[in-house]
């Protein structure tokens, strides 16, 4: 996995290669989850009912991609 820059405030990317990764939990959430979801210390929340993405400190998160094979 890589690292990918961007800026929260034009939004947060999603596609099927890419997950954020919390700084304070470590926890890694694909941006396309099946269902609602989020991180152990709640900074990352994906609500895929509302088609949403919840960060309560951007700067505690990584938007990763995955390599293709």
């Amino acid at each position: 996995m890589r690292t990918v820059r961007f800026d929260p405030k034009k939004g947060y990317p999603v596609g099927p290669q890419l997950c954020y990764r919390c700084k304070s939990c470590k926890d890694i959430v694909p941006s396309e989850p099946p269902g609602g979801m989020g991180c152990k210390c709640h900074n990352i929340f994906i609500d895929v009912d509302y088609a949403r993405i919840s960060v309560k400190r951007d700067s505690d998160i990584e938007l990763l991609e995955s390599d293709v094979s």
